[in-house]
């Protein structure tokens, strides 16, 4: 039987999550006996045994990821080098860095060029489509590429800036479609695909970074 610590909630079904670090945790009703419990997560064994598998190697990928000279980094969508230079700065799709903490000299080099790239193609794409917004912010959002939110208001994910410039003007078209429609209706996507006609193969490709994503230590 799998090992396994019980976390008891305001809830009406049993769960059961594999945590980063390989445990299990099992979220449970108050009223559900450790009986049931043990039921439940036998019952799953073998389901979880292999989400463990899955995350452990996922979490040994990420321990072992390293920036240094010469390792290598998508920016619009294309794998750019990280050298030494004279100073810290983007350049020619290369990431120069200065003696000291290369992976925080790389991060501020993408969040500069995600506020430079991302704000002027917002403002463009929204002239475009006449979709207007009231504000645009990037973050460090790791599991959405953006949102809108009533106000319509527009976040960015920092990391966005890693994808192709098509596919950032795929997922900036989806917040500004939202500012029309806040679902995802037919109508939603029938706005999107007004100006992405391969938004799907977009999707696909974005799946790809955030796979990418999940195994690199950021």
């Amino acid at each position: 039987m799998l090992s396994y610590t019980i976390k008891r909630m305001r809830r009406k079904t049993l769960s059961a999550y594999v945590l980063d670090n390989g445990n299990v945790e099992v979220r449970a009703p108050y009223s559900v006996s450790d009986d049931d419990i043990e039921k439940f997560i036998a019952e799953k064994e073998d389901t979880l045994k292999r989400y463990i598998d899955e995350q452990l190697k996922r979490q040994a990928q990420k321990n072992s990821f390293v920036l240094d000279i010469g390792s290598t980094l998508l920016f619009l969508g294309k794998e750019c080098k990280i050298e030494y230079g004279t100073k810290t700065q983007l350049l020619n799709d290369t990431f120069y860095v200065t003696q000291g903490n290369i992976k925080n000299q790389v991060v501020a080099l993408y969040k500069l060029a995600a506020q430079k790239i991302i704000t002027e193609r917002v403002e463009y794409l929204s002239k475009h489509t006449g979709l207007s917004y009231s504000s645009v912010k990037i973050n460090s959002a790791r599991s959405r590429w953006g949102s809108c939110s009533a106000k319509k208001a527009l976040n960015f994910s920092w990391f966005l800036i890693m994808a192709s410039p098509h596919e950032i003007d795929y997922v900036i078209i989806h917040e500004l479609s939202h500012t029309k429609h806040m679902n995802h209706s037919s109508r939603f996507w029938d706005e999107v695909a007004k100006y992405v006609s391969d938004y799907k193969e977009c999707r696909k490709n974005l799946n790809s970074i955030a796979r990418r994503l999940q195994v690199e230590n950021w």
